[in-house]
């Protein structure tokens, strides 16, 4: 309720840097992970795939 009681400039103004960080996080978490080359070992990628939940379909009769 805070936010739609500031005036539209500064709506605009605290959107726009909130979307800028994220861009800039993205960006630099992309050259960040460049930089780094850390190689994950597939025993990493099989325990994340045991702790993710797994999804079942049901029919609807």
């Amino acid at each position: 309720r805070w936010y739609s009681a500031l005036q539209p400039k500064t709506r605009i103004i605290i959107g726009a840097g909130i979307m800028a960080h994220a861009c800039a996080a993205m960006y630099l978490s992309d050259k960040l992970d460049e930089q780094t080359a850390i190689v994950y070992a597939d025993e990493d990628f099989a325990k994340i795939r045991a702790a993710l939940p797994t999804i079942t379909t049901v029919e609807r009769k």
